[in-house]
């Protein structure tokens, strides 16, 4: 097989079969079954998708012998079967989504893991640039003021900050500090 990606020259790599992914696109229609006590019209599209998902992975995993779905596992240099902590879904929004996909999974005897909450907007990074943020849009703001001032991007010293805090106590942290450049 030859691959002629970005004029680079792939001559010399195989396509591996057993990595081959199937791709299925299914109907709305018949992602949920007649079987089913819940009607299709009471389900919203985010409720599809998480069916869908659970029962293609129970799918996935009642199949045994030579069509269960390996994964390659580098610590045994071999493929085995795979099993559910192999399995990750990415989610837009998990606040919004896990408890829809949660309920689907359960319904259909799926063990999950959710990582729930807000774990991205909850590091010291994101909360530095949006405490930058609320300081561009007030800089009057304490709290934002001298997060940003304490963090690398400020680079202060929690001594540097008492001492601007001490010099003028009856006003904004903010003014303070302009206080402190008229001198």
């Amino acid at each position: 097989m030859e691959f002629n990606l970005i004029n680079l020259d792939y001559e010399d790599i195989e396509a591996n079969e057993d990595n081959e992914i199937e791709e299925e696109l299914q109907e709305q229609s018949d992602i949920t079954s007649s079987e089913e006590e819940l009607d299709k019209e009471e389900l919203d599209s985010m409720q599809l998708e998480a069916r869908f998902v659970a029962n293609r992975i129970r799918e996935l995993m009642e199949h045994h012998g030579e069509n269960s779905l390996k994964v390659y596992d580098k610590n045994l240099d071999d493929y085995r079967r795979a099993t559910y902590k192999d399995m990750v879904i990415l989610l837009r929004s998990s606040n919004k989504l896990s408890p829809i996909f949660i309920e689907e999974f359960k319904r259909v005897g799926i063990p999950l893991f959710s990582e729930g909450g807000g774990g991205y907007f909850d590091t010291l990074e994101v909360k530095t640039v949006i405490s930058a943020l609320e300081i561009i849009d007030n800089p009057i703001q304490d709290i934002p003021l001298i997060a940003v001032l304490r963090s690398p991007i400020g680079g202060f010293t929690t001594e540097e900050l008492v001492d601007i805090r001490i010099s003028n106590k009856n006003v904004s942290f903010y003014h303070a500090m302009v206080g402190l450049l008229d001198y």
